[in-house]
């Protein structure tokens, strides 16, 4: 027995990161690192020495080796004609364990970090494709998770005025539904201020948005609010006082464009074809 747990000795002692410096300085380790054998020849000891060698090594990691278990050994020689114990390594389980907990911990700071970026590209409203670098995507996903979380605020945004959608290239799609609103009502406020001066035509200038949609897809959108039958502000009411055509013109050359809205106003119309008519003499 003395000598068959010299055998066993001499193993424990070769064993992987048999001290806690040398496991915290591994520079990779992983879950197949946990179980360790020792190795005892099927020609020289039986299976009742192997069982007295386990157990008297269980007795000696008490002290020794508390990190250490036994999860038993095999009862029928290997193929190299040996039998085997399996160690359990519990000290590499508490390093990975703590290796995990300092990932996700560095992992919940990048995701804060990321944040004030996202915040930030939101703000300015001028990104649908925003590049985030030097994060892991799971810090960039956790981030995104966080700020569609209800009640999540910042500035003058909810998480109901924007959506995020990481990739693992780390780039982040931001549909600004804030920023939309609020350019649509930019470019009607326009058309409302050429309506009030009795203007004929209003040009729009064309914005892209952060969902890559038509350049004058805003501008469209504002014509359709304020010309939308029964629409009405400061008296005056779409479908009676006026109407709103919209149409892309060009120049001649076909270089230029913009949007167009014409303006017509019917009340106005009528009243001018009734005072026309009452000035012409009769036939």
């Amino acid at each position: 027995m003395t000598k068959l747990l010299a055998v066993c000795h001499e193993q424990i002692d070769s064993f992987p990161y048999n001290t806690i410096e040398s496991l915290q300085a591994a520079e990779s380790i992983t879950y197949d690192d946990v179980k360790n054998y020792i190795y005892i020849p099927a020609d020289q000891y039986m299976y009742l020495d192997v069982l007295k060698a386990e157990k008297q090594l269980i007795i000696e990691w008490k002290s020794t080796h508390p990190e250490y278990a036994m999860s038993g050994f095999d009862r029928n020689s290997i193929k190299d004609g040996k039998w085997y114990l399996t160690v359990i390594r519990n000290d590499i389980f508490d390093e990975i364990a703590r290796r995990e907990a300092l990932a996700q911990e560095e992992q919940a700071v990048h995701a804060d970090e990321i944040e004030l970026i996202l915040q930030k590209a939101i703000q300015d409203a001028t990104y649908y494709e925003y590049q985030v670098d030097g994060y892991t995507y799971e810090a960039l996903q956790d981030a995104c998770d966080d700020m569609q979380q209800n009640g999540y605020a910042f500035g003058d945004y909810t998480n109901k005025d924007y959506s995020l959608s990481p990739q693992s290239n780390g780039k982040v799609f931001i549909v600004n539904y804030k920023w939309g609103e609020d350019e649509t009502e930019r470019q009607a406020e326009i058309i409302r201020t050429a309506i009030r001066n009795g203007q004929t035509t209003v040009t729009l200038s064309g914005q892209y948005d952060d969902r890559k949609v038509s350049e004058y897809y805003y501008a469209y959108n504002a014509a359709e609010r304020v010309g939308k039958n029964g629409y009405s502000f400061d008296g005056l009411t779409a479908g009676v006082d006026y109407t709103l055509d919209t149409s892309i013109r060009h120049d001649s050359n076909m270089e230029t464009e913009w949007f167009e809205v014409r303006i017509t106003y019917p009340a106005r119309e009528a009243t001018q074809t009734t005072t026309e008519t009452q000035s012409t003499p009769a036939a």
